[in-house]
Order: C-alpha cells, then sequence, then structure tokens
C-alpha cells in the first residue's frame, strides 16, 4: 500500500473490525452486487462482506472513510441494498451498514 492517507487509517479499521467480531461464530459468502438505475442514473451497489453470524446472513457495507457518515447515507445505503440485493439474498438476510 502507498496511499499515505488509506495506511494512516489501517491500525483503526483493523481494531475497530476485531471489535466488530468479538466471540461471535462467523462464516462467509460471496455478497451479492448489483445496480439501481432511475432516471437515467447508475448506482452500483457493491457490499464489501457477505457473513453468517451466528445462523444469521447478513450483507454489509463496510464505511472506512475518516470523514463522519451522514444521517441520510445511514439511512439510504441499507434501503438501497434492499431494494437492489433482496433478489439475491437468501431468506431473512439481513442488510447492514458498518461504520468501522
Amino acid at each position: 500500500m502507498t496511499d499515505k492517507k488509506k495506511i494512516a487509517n489501517y491500525h483503526e479499521l483493523i481494531e475497530a473490525y476485531r471489535k466488530f467480531w468479538g466471540r461471535k461464530k462467523i462464516g462467509w459468502f460471496t455478497p451479492p452486487r448489483g445496480t439501481y438505475s432511475h432516471s437515467g442514473v447508475d448506482v452500483i451497489v457493491n457490499p464489501e462482506l457477505g457473513l453468517i453470524i451466528d445462523g444469521i446472513s447478513v450483507v454489509i457495507k463496510l464505511y472506512m472513510k475518516g470523514d463522519e457518515i451522514s444521517k441520510a447515507q445511514i439511512e439510504l445505503i441499507p434501503v438501497l441494498m434492499e431494494v437492489v440485493l433482496r433478489p439475491q439474498t437468501r431468506d431473512g438476510a439481513l442488510m447492514a451498514l458498518l461504520d468501522v
């Protein structure tokens, strides 16, 4: 990694991810991916993680930027994931946003 801006956040990101993981029993699956299209605008929906946490499938988008996430983003991202990715997921799968 040569991007100094990204390197500066890595240690903090790894520690936050370890804290999230905790003692949960976790499995992995390839997360679904899709595109939301409306009025000529396409938004790619590409979550980074597909985890089975204590038997529950969870599709997770990671927010790893140093800037604080806005309330609008917190509300919009999981809804967008639900609309686009639901047809590709198991029944009962959860959509989540993890602010790392």
